[in-house]
């Protein structure tokens, strides 16, 4: 589970709840003139209680189209059922995966949202990590994407590098 302080390095923003939990969020802006919000609630003992992803499709004050995670909201407390540490290695292979066909898109952002949801980043590259792992998890709202620029783009600043190679089967 991850501590408080990683829940501030992972979200960037927060508020204190009454009953001593806190409300995580982090907001990202897409290219279509959109911007998205992770939110994340947990209790004093920092257990998510509930994790929702607000789309706002218009950039002027429009009320937000709230995904919600069923599986999440249907319980009084969230579990991944195996704590990740997400490394740049890890998000480079889950990337690899999705370009070489091997994991679809849809597998892709429930990836990277169970993720941003509850797992540890490391810590040295959190701010880095969090912002990739972040899009990844908007690839499937059209005003963020996933295209082929954002992929090597990805990786690149992951420290790798994108290579096509095109074959007769």
């Amino acid at each position: 589970m991850p501590s408080r302080a990683q829940n501030e390095r992972k979200f960037k923003s927060w508020e204190d709840l009454p009953n001593g939990g806190r409300r995580y969020f982090r907001d990202f802006v897409g290219r279509a003139g959109g911007r998205a919000r992770y939110i994340k609630e947990v209790d004093a003992s920092e257990v998510t209680v509930r994790f929702a992803q607000e789309i706002y499709v218009q950039p002027v004050a429009s009320s937000p189209s709230t995904r919600s995670f069923p599986s999440i909201w249907g319980t009084n407390c969230c579990k991944i059922a195996k704590q990740m540490k997400i490394t740049r290695q890890i998000i480079a292979d889950k990337i690899a995966d999705y370009l070489h066909g091997k994991i679809s898109q849809a597998e892709l952002v429930d990836w990277a949202e169970r993720a941003m949801m509850g797992a540890a980043f490391d810590e040295a590259d959190v701010d880095l990590l969090t912002d990739i792992v972040g899009r990844l998890g908007l690839a499937d709202v059209a005003e963020f994407g996933l295209r082929w620029q954002d992929c090597e783009e990805f990786l690149r600043r992951l420290g790798y590098r994108a290579k096509v190679i095109v074959s007769t089967e």
